[in-house]
């Protein structure tokens, strides 16, 4: 089970990510989690967020999802 950072840990630790390119926090993330993080639902949370378009990743859209029912 993976233990809490505390608050003054945690701060330390947002603070050096802040540092970090986003092609360096990728890579942490990516190397910790492998391939778990890429999923169907991380990419809809990027399409929320307004990262990504659903069509660039090959997503439906909700557009599109509502046809197919």
């Amino acid at each position: 089970m993976a233990m809490a950072l505390d608050d003054t840990q945690e701060t330390k630790l947002i603070n050096a990510l802040d540092n970090l390119t986003g092609e360096q926090v990728r890579q942490l993330f990516t190397d910790f989690h492998g391939c778990q993080l890429l999923t169907k639902e991380f990419a809809e949370h990027c399409v929320e967020e307004g990262l990504v378009e659903a069509e660039d990743i090959g997503l439906k859209t909700e557009d599109e999802e509502m046809e197919d029912e």
